[in-house]
């Protein structure tokens, strides 16, 4: 038996593979995810997997492999670089027309995620917003750059930016306020999304669009800009976004957990899935005692471990909405069962959730359902050098229904500084393929510091009409809103936009000297 104890986000997935790689049989290994503190995509990969199972499958020793922070670096599988395009014509009104998109996806010297990272961004490029016409160009191409591959939000905060701009420059334009813009252009029930598939429910961003343009930042962003220092231009931006969740057409096999009442009277929950980081398993738990009406105390668990059942991989923000929902139906069948049976022996129940979806786009496309955001954020340029400072947001959530709110305000505010890296901060300097700022002292990522003083997450509770349970998966969707929030400020702040991510102080600098 060849055991594996390693950082990943599927152990069932990672099983296959490396059977695949050795020409070994599956039963004959054995993978665990232990618990760990992130994942975010970059553990989907065989990035430390193959090296180990080879150095013990040859040796019939025990071996270990970790990656110093310069090797992470260097050689770790990175988010894909793209080069994006938008033309988008409206009417007088506010009504958009027509949107002419180029997408370029740099996948680097091999395949892995590329083409689902594509369709993600094609799937999303055109926002929760209705055009009478959408072409997209969309390819990925092969370079001498080092492994692409998923990273939370899958495509998205590459694109995202450009539509949200567009819809901002457009109600600068017609003089109509930013909300009330995308309020006139959301898609309806079975209206058509950009990319030519029709929307199972209508897009629940009004009510996020009315609280937000409610909100004490932007009803009081006149007093937020005026008190700017006289070396400081202040701004504030808006925008809103949509994410699915799950793994869309074709692509979702659902989830298999198993659920043992001992004799005891304690419960055993097993679970292929692993906690990356997410909290996902303080949920499963959750959801396990509401249908088996006990405490979290009177449930053990294993999860994380491919002979367990197969529950998928933790990815997509799939797990609540798919393994979320395969716990409850595991646990209403056990209680059946403890009802019928009368005696108190151990009593097992395996049961399965695949979510239905009848429409298919492409392989993975469209996603059963979404999950939307709208975000307001305050920012402040320094004039001298360059450095944008985020001082407030506030973020508008349609949740589903919640199972733990404390988490769901986690993920939004975690998301948010990683998506604030994307914005400001963070670039890989690339020369013939290599990577040449390998640490954290020249490839900058934010800390506590940057986070903005004041951070205030709004949740509403709509349930998801696509799932028993009603939930949404929201690990992702405060990445991807971030880069637009900030490119919109900055413009509302200095009335320049900006042709690269992230938005450097040298660029800003360049742009208030009018050489940009």
């Amino acid at each position: 038996m060849l055991t594996l104890s390693v950082g990943g986000q599927g152990p069932h997935h990672d099983m296959v593979a490396l059977s695949g790689a050795l020409n070994l049989a599956p039963e004959k290994i054995r993978v665990l995810n232990p618990m760990m503190g992130g994942a975010f995509g970059g553990k989907e990969d065989l990035n430390v997997q193959l090296p180990l199972a080879l150095a013990t499958f040859k040796t019939g020793r025990p071996s270990r492999l970790m990656y110093d922070r310069e090797e992470s670096i260097r050689v770790g599988v990175k988010r894909h670089g793209y080069q994006v395009a938008y033309e988008v014509g409206a009417a007088a009104d506010g009504t958009l027309l027509t949107a002419n998109i180029s997408l370029l996806s740099d996948a680097g010297a091999y395949m892995t995620y590329s083409p689902v990272v594509l369709s993600q961004s094609v799937e999303h490029c055109t926002d929760p917003y209705r055009f009478k016409a959408v072409k997209v160009d969309a390819k990925a191409i092969y370079t001498n750059n080092g492994v692409a591959s998923a990273f939370r939000g899958v495509g998205a905060p590459q694109v995202l930016p450009g539509i949200e701009q567009a819809v901002d420059d457009i109600a600068r334009a017609t003089g109509i306020s930013p909300f009330e813009v995308r309020r006139r252009n959301l898609l309806r029930k079975g209206d058509k999304a950009g990319p030519g598939f029709p929307m199972a429910e209508n897009p629940i961003l009004a009510p996020l669009l009315d609280a937000a343009e409610a909100g004490s930042l932007w009803s009081g962003r006149e007093a937020f800009k005026a008190a700017a220092s006289p070396f400081a231009a202040r701004g504030v931006g808006v925008s809103s976004v949509w994410y699915s969740f799950g793994l869309g057409s074709g692509a979702e096999a659902g989830a298999t957990v198993r659920l043992t009442r001992r004799a005891s009277g304690r419960y055993l929950l097993e679970l292929g899935v692993p906690d990356v980081g997410n909290g996902n398993l303080t949920s499963f738990m959750m959801i396990a005692a509401e249908h088996l009406a006990c405490t979290l105390e009177d449930i053990d668990y294993i999860m994380g471990d491919s002979f367990g059942p197969n529950s998928g991989a933790t990815h997509g923000s799939r797990t609540t909405y798919v393994v979320g929902n395969a716990v409850a139906k595991t646990a209403k069948e056990l209680r059946a069962k403890i009802a019928a049976a009368g005696h108190n022996d151990d009593l097992v129940v395996e049961a399965s959730f695949i979510p239905e979806q009848t429409e298919q786009f492409v392989f993975g496309m469209p996603h059963i359902a979404y999950n939307y955001l709208v975000q307001v954020m305050g920012i402040e340029v320094d004039r001298l050098t360059g450095e944008v400072s985020v001082l407030e947001v506030e973020n508008y959530v349609e949740t589903g229904r919640m199972i733990h709110p404390q988490n769901i305000e986690g993920q939004i505010e975690g998301a948010f500084v990683q998506g604030l890296g994307f914005a400001l901060y963070e670039d890989l300097i690339l020369q013939a393929g290599k990577v040449m700022n390998p640490s954290l002292t020249n490839y900058v990522i934010p800390s506590i510091r940057d986070t903005p003083i004041k951070m205030t997450t709004r949740l509403f509770e709509h349930p998801d009409v696509t799932n028993p349970l009603g939930v949404r998966g929201l690990g992702e969707i405060g990445l991807p809103v971030v880069p637009c929030s900030v490119a919109n400020s900055i413009y509302d702040a200095i009335g320049h936009r900006f042709a690269k991510f992230p938005i450097s102080p040298e660029a800003v600098l360049s742009a208030l000297k009018g050489e940009e």
